[in-house]
């Protein structure tokens, strides 16, 4: 059984979604117009380069 918050997280309700490369390490430009291609779709949640340490992208609508 997940703990109550997985089961209620937007990732679990599919309205999130992590984005990283597992062969490419991003650098922060590409990130930030894998960021502004993804803010055209209008997410709600649109966390930043310095967010996560392994530098995935998470944006929830």
């Amino acid at each position: 059984m997940l703990p109550l918050e997985v089961n209620n997280s937007l990732h679990m309700q599919g309205r999130a979604a992590d984005m990283y490369s597992a062969s490419y390490a991003w650098t922060e430009e590409e990130f930030n117009l894998l960021r502004d291609a993804a803010m055209l779709t209008g997410p709600t949640e649109s966390l930043f380069w310095h967010s996560y340490s392994d530098r995935h992208y998470h944006a929830a609508w």
